[in-house]
């Protein structure tokens, strides 16, 4: 019997050729292996902590996460200075300043890193702020004359000032360098800021300063200050690879 070859014939040939090739060719090719998780731990100092630590993991190649705690507390008691050197009066008479500053914060968010050396990250999250609040106490050092009388400090009596903000902070930043080191170790700059909110000032005075206490001072300092609801965050970080 003779077979005679049409244009059809010969294209279905040729489709059933190359889909052969192609099945052998993925057969062939390796599977791709699942990420895997990539662990390290960090230490870091700047505007926002003291000293802080936190624990950085990679998800995927370009997915991160990062939680960890932030230090900020310290006081300062007995700063003496003037009503004249600070820009309220003409006055010399010594003026004692106590400053405290607590500012602890928990934190956690999210980091993508594009490219192909994931050099930089893109940071969102926020922290939580356990301690948050600065307090200054204001009152004189010593002794002054008015109209002939002595007037000793405690007949004049201290002035307190606090400011505190919300407890949650939304944070977004940027990262230069890796939060999980390729190796042993690495060094990486971080910029960002929280969004803290509205400030709440409060003032609480005695003996003279008394009627600060029950007037609208706090409230007014408060809606003067409305305008700075943003701390910058600027952060130097020494990175330990846990994981091999």
């Amino acid at each position: 019997m003779k077979y005679s070859f049409t244009p059809c014939h010969i294209l279905i040939m040729w489709m059933f050729l190359f889909s052969s090739i192609s099945v052998s060719a993925q057969d062939e090719t390796p599977a791709e292996e699942p990420h895997k998780i990539e662990v390290a731990v960090g230490i870091s100092s700047g505007l926002s902590a003291i000293i802080g630590g936190d624990i950085a993991a990679t998800l995927t190649p370009s997915i991160g996460i990062r939680a960890g705690y932030n230090y900020l507390k310290f006081n300062r008691k007995g700063y003496e200075t003037s009503l004249n050197d600070l820009g309220l009066g003409s006055s010399n008479i010594p003026f004692l300043l106590d400053g405290d500053v607590r500012l602890n914060t928990a934190q956690f968010w999210f980091e993508y890193m594009p490219g192909s050396e994931k050099l930089v990250r893109i940071q969102a999250g926020f922290a939580y702020a356990f301690d948050n609040k600065v307090s200054v106490n204001a009152r004189y050092g010593d002794t002054f004359t008015f109209n002939d009388f002595p007037v000793t400090p405690d007949k004049v009596g201290e002035m307190t000032i606090t400011y505190e903000s919300n407890k949650i902070l939304p944070y977004l930043g940027i990262g230069f360098g890796k939060a999980v080191p390729e190796k042993l170790l690495s060094l990486a700059l971080e910029i960002g800021a929280y969004y803290r909110g509205q400030p709440k000032i409060s003032i609480v005075g005695t003996e003279l300063f008394e009627p600060n206490t029950t007037n609208d001072n706090g409230a007014i300092i408060s809606e003067n200050a409305s305008k700075y609801k943003i701390q910058p965050v600027l952060t130097l970080r020494l990175g330990f690879r846990l994981t091999k």
